[in-house]
């Protein structure tokens, strides 16, 4: 089809972030996967410390292979026939896809506080209560890893009605992704609105 106009959306790559809309995002494919169309989200070659994949996998397809005894993942069932999964720094995996299946991948470098190390964490986020966030009963946080040292990051699901944003502005050094579920919303960046 002919291209009646000029090529644009939201699309940003700034050095500490980055805003990627989904049409702009192109498939690929990963290593050791199968049936598996991979978008990369986040990566070091973007600045970030840590990976974060979209991936969606027809019925059948997967991997399965062990992670660097130095890094750990995250895996969130956007869609599909899957549960929710932290692997401990080095776990071997074996992940299969029983229907169409949309994935987010979050691995990344461990860094330990002290010599406790974390557990595998396997769940369902449709089974996790939803608390409020900083006293807003309408903002509902999902907290997903345990509040524990041996875990090095934060895999959360906020819920955000129409017209409520978070009650700060968040400054802080922590490198995140973020996924937008559904729905719409603005993000400050830098000194940008996005």
């Amino acid at each position: 089809m002919p291209q009646k106009g000029l090529v644009g959306n939201r699309a940003v790559v700034e050095r500490n972030y980055a805003i990627l809309p989904p049409q702009g995002i192109p498939e690929s494919v990963l290593p050791e996967w199968t049936g598996t169309a991979a978008r990369v989200l986040a990566a070091p070659a973007m600045g970030a410390r840590f990976a974060m994949y979209l991936l969606d996998l027809a019925p059948g397809g997967g991997s399965a292979h062990a992670l660097p005894e130095d890094v750990e993942a995250f895996f969130y069932a956007v869609s599909g026939e899957c549960k929710l999964a932290y692997l401990h720094p080095g776990a071997r995996f074996k992940l299969a896809a029983t229907a169409q299946s949309r994935l987010i991948w979050l691995k990344k470098i461990y860094e330990p506080f002290d010599e406790r190390r974390p557990a595998d964490v396997l769940g369902n986020e449709g089974q996790v209560k939803g608390e409020p966030f900083m006293g807003v009963h309408e903002l509902l946080l999902k907290t997903l890893l345990p509040a524990d040292v041996a875990y090095d990051m934060a895999m959360n699901v906020f819920t955000f009605p129409p017209g409520y944003s978070l009650p700060v502005t968040e400054t802080h050094f922590m490198e995140h992704g973020l996924y937008m579920l559904e729905g719409q919303g603005v993000y400050y960046l830098g000194d940008r609105w996005y």
